[in-house]
């Protein structure tokens, strides 16, 4: 699984700012509250997002489904248990798909984005909580743009 950042613009407090930033040097978890006020704003913000890539070493195509079992077996391959514990652990999972010769297929259920989440949250005028997982930042590019997104910030 890959990390993604995802832009968002919201408004943010002084404190809320600190915060992330404190979190962000401890490599740390932390979740912001805003209010259906603060859902838009001039603060940008990049959000750190597990995210899963189909290819033909997973086994998958970029269709989202699975080879044919038999495709799989031919191949010797299979999706690796530390692959799909670790989908399942960031709230992906893999729903059967039926046709009529059985099952065969499955798809990847993914969860919703920041983005999506934000925007829901601004159609229904709601709150919403964001989860900064700085423990992902798995290269030195993404660390260093989140470093400057937040140097930005504060």
């Amino acid at each position: 699984m890959e990390t993604e950042l995802s832009e968002i613009k919201v408004t943010l407090s002084r404190d809320q700012k600190e915060e992330i930033f404190m979190a962000f040097i401890k490599k740390e978890i932390i979740v912001i509250s805003l209010d259906d006020n603060n859902l838009t704003g001039e603060d940008t913000l990049l959000v750190p997002e597990k995210s899963f890539k189909w290819d033909i070493n997973r086994l998958i195509s970029d269709k989202e489904t699975f080879h044919e079992f038999t495709e799989r077996q031919e191949a010797k391959c299979l999706l690796t248990e530390d692959t799909y514990s670790e989908l399942l652990n960031n709230g992906f999972y893999l729903v059967p798909s039926m046709n009529d010769e059985g099952l065969k297929k499955f798809r990847l259920y993914t969860p919703p984005t920041i983005n999506d989440k934000l925007e829901e949250a601004r159609r229904k005028n709601e709150s919403i909580f964001i989860i900064l997982d700085y423990s992902l930042l798995s290269t030195k590019s993404i660390e260093y743009s989140v470093f400057e997104n937040l140097r930005k910030l504060v």
